[in-house]
């Protein structure tokens, strides 16, 4: 683990950090694409019910999901599913890098790893039962759903250190990381930037969507997720 902290550590920088949270909310923009188009195509007012939105399922409940979905839903869902393998690695680093520009140790790492193994060991089930179906395998639709868990555990246990870094209020940290980050008297713009980060964050752990789904406000939150990017970009071009 000290091996890849000292990996990491030079990518703690304003740019890295912008970089991939711009990249992970344009990769959950497309996670969504081929359901939207699935939802338009089929006449539906909200977007389909799949695995990933679940937070606990048996497996009946599980193929229940993916039953209801007919087969172009599961087309879709199977669409989905192959862009959902770039952002575990985006969102690792994500959670990871912050930590690590704010002076942290290794251990920060820790929680952000395991989420990433658990999400893929979900999506690697999740693309196996979906490849086999109407054939059923109990034991791995419970692999997903178990991963998910972990995955969610994880992923908020991670967010919630980014936000509570200092144990005092969200601000205060992204003063802190702001001054850390600042080497070309740019705090201003590191500070706009990683509020908006964290308000992302935020938006996508809201009590109406778990962290890694958009769920039944998803056209909000893509919304407000394509403006945030554009301010991004808008940002990377005053600084570079």
């Amino acid at each position: 683990m000290k091996q890849l902290y000292h990996l990491l550590k030079p990518l703690a920088n304003i740019y890295m950090i912008i970089l991939l949270w711009s990249l992970s909310i344009l990769n959950l923009y497309v996670f969504y694409i081929p359901l939207k188009n699935y939802t338009t195509s089929a006449g539906l007012h909200t977007l389909p019910i799949v695995l990933d939105q679940m937070n606990y399922y048996t497996s009946d409940e599980g193929y229940q999901a993916l039953t209801r979905l007919g087969n172009d839903g599961r087309n879709a869902y199977r669409l989905s599913n192959y862009t959902d393998f770039i952002l575990p690695f985006l969102l690792f680093l994500s959670l990871s890098l912050p930590n690590l520009a704010l002076g942290k140790g290794s251990r920060y790492i820790i929680s952000p790893m395991i989420y990433m193994i658990s999400d893929y060991i979900e999506n690697i089930a999740e693309k196996y039962v979906l490849e086999i179906y109407p054939k059923r395998n109990d034991s791995i639709m419970m692999l997903a759903c178990y991963s998910g868990l972990i995955k969610m555990i994880f992923a908020t246990r991670t967010s919630n250190e980014n936000l509570h870094s200092h144990h005092t209020n969200i601000k205060k940290t992204i003063q802190v990381l702001a001054q850390v980050l600042d080497k070309d008297n740019l705090s201003v713009l590191h500070y706009i930037a990683y509020y908006n980060n964290l308000y992302i964050c935020r938006k996508l752990a809201d009590e109406n969507c778990d962290f890694n789904t958009v769920g039944n406000n998803g056209k909000t939150i893509i919304n407000e997720d394509t403006q945030s990017l554009l301010i991004y970009l808008f940002i990377i071009k005053i600084i570079s």
